[in-house]
């Protein structure tokens, strides 16, 4: 994880994307639904944590709450951007 994050971010965007990714795993632990997620999918999440929005509060929100539908099988991984920006136009 170390060398994708030292290849593809801006360092100044690795503790934005680190946070995200520890929420990503918070959130598993909480609410991962094991029939639907037996596991942490990290490169599903790539894509979402990579995201980024100029208020750092609405990027974490919209991020969590697309996380969580994630993990409760509410949203496939084919429509988090979508839902992730859904939830940041709602900020």
């Amino acid at each position: 994880m170390a060398a994708a994050l030292a290849t593809q971010l801006p360092i100044e965007q690795v503790p934005v994307v680190m946070g995200k990714l520890q929420m990503g795993y918070e959130l598993f632990s909480l609410l991962a639904e094991p029939d639907i997620h037996p596991n942490f999918d990290f490169l599903a999440l790539w894509p979402l944590v990579l995201e980024t929005s100029p208020s750092i509060r609405d990027d974490a929100w919209a991020c969590g709450q697309t996380m969580v539908e994630f993990w409760v099988g509410k949203t496939s991984i084919e429509t988090l951007q979508e839902r992730y920006q859904t939830y940041l136009n709602k900020t």
